[in-house]
């Protein structure tokens, strides 16, 4: 990450690639610089399972952050809410089942 006003360098953090059946729902950036995002996977192979369970077509959902450690997997499961992504300072926070989950942005 580059501070534009001074062109200083912040950080460096690789954020990943998005896959082709991936899409980002959230993102939020931190003051320092650092990033975090909800990412959901559709689900393409349902139709090639002989037995498919109804809970096989929901969509998995992963929180994942970015700043001067790394790339980094917060969460993951089908029940995060999409669209639940707040910042506030450098903690970010989003919900699972119901419940309020949070992480620190270094």
């Amino acid at each position: 990450m580059k501070e534009l006003r001074r062109g200083r360098m912040i950080h460096d953090a690789e954020a990943g690639r998005v896959g082709p059946f991936e899409f980002i729902t959230d993102v939020r950036l931190a003051g320092n610089g650092s990033v975090a995002w909800i990412v959901t996977a559709q689900p393409i192979d349902v139709a090639l399972k002989p037995y498919a369970m109804p809970i096989d077509y929901l969509h998995f959902y992963e929180v994942r952050k970015a700043d001067q450690v790394g790339q980094t997997l917060l969460d993951g499961g089908r029940d995060i809410a999409p669209g639940s992504l707040r910042l506030r300072d450098t903690v970010v926070y989003w919900r699972r089942a119901g419940r309020l989950r949070a992480a620190l942005l270094n």
